[in-house]
């Protein structure tokens, strides 16, 4: 095969600019529609680091609240400044010694970052589902998915309470995002249940297993996936994605949430 163009590879570079840029708030409401319906969105954030998957999972938290008389959970161990605002607690036993006050309905579990300790997925995972036994709705955000699977499969077991989240919890009420910078190590269960997937830029292992789980369809998607500005931007101008649908075509538009 003969070797890319200059011209074909600054073309190629730039194919997400053929896009129409759409607001963020349109992506929400697509990824939030089954609440309509009183069942519970799952929906999946994937992307290279540095893309702006973070701002997304603020945004889709923040719509989710105005939507749903309940808390949300969210998982933010990973840096020693928490990235999403609300009620501090190291873990579920400290957030049980230390009941939230009613508002702001942002649970965030830090962890010990400075230890390098962290949350449990499958604690999160048994608090959603006794909130569920309470018939009460959840939102558990899980920044890093690949945390509790290895190779595709499920580190905890397919019968443990995190998978049961994604393959039963959309009628119980739970709520879920989920995120990895390595979707080729994430299990299926994610991919075959989620409402929608937020797509930041992803090349390689990532990009071909969106290929072969039936979400990208055609070159013409990867193309444009593989273009998505990233971390050559400064941080207040990423955020750009695209919204993906299992086995159906894409919608021809980029999203991107206002900077905040």
């Amino acid at each position: 095969m003969a070797a890319a163009s200059p011209a074909s590879k600054a073309a190629a570079s730039a194919a997400w600019k053929t896009a129409p840029l759409v607001s963020g708030v349109v992506a929400s409401r697509e990824a939030l529609a089954p609440l309509a319906f009183g069942e519970a969105p799952r929906i999946g954030i994937l992307g290279d680091s540095g893309t702006g998957k973070t701002e997304a999972a603020r945004a889709l938290v923040k719509d989710w609240i105005t939507r749903v008389p309940s808390f949300a959970l969210v998982l933010d161990d990973k840096e020693l400044r928490a990235r999403f605002e609300g009620q501090e607690r190291r873990d579920l036993a400290d957030l049980a010694a230390q009941p939230p006050a009613p508002e702001p309905r942002v649970l965030v579990l830090r962890g010990d970052v400075r230890r390098g300790v962290e949350v449990d997925p499958e604690e999160a995972a048994a608090w959603a589902w006794a909130m569920a036994a309470r018939n009460r709705a959840s939102l558990v955000v899980y920044d890093e998915l690949t945390r509790a699977a290895r190779n595709g499969r499920w580190l905890a077991g397919r019968d443990s309470l995190f998978p049961k989240t994604f393959g039963q919890g959309r009628a119980a009420g739970l709520s879920s995002i989920w995120g990895t910078q390595s979707p080729q190590d994430a299990p299926r269960e994610p991919f075959e249940q989620s409402s929608v997937i937020y797509c930041f830029r992803l090349d390689g292992l990532g990009l071909n297993t969106l290929v072969d789980r039936n979400y990208v369809l055609d070159e013409g998607l990867a193309e444009v996936i593989r273009s998505l500005p990233g971390d050559e931007l400064p941080p207040p101008e990423r955020g750009y994605f695209v919204l993906l649908r299992r086995g159906r075509p894409w919608d021809g538009n980029v999203y991107r949430y206002s900077a905040s």
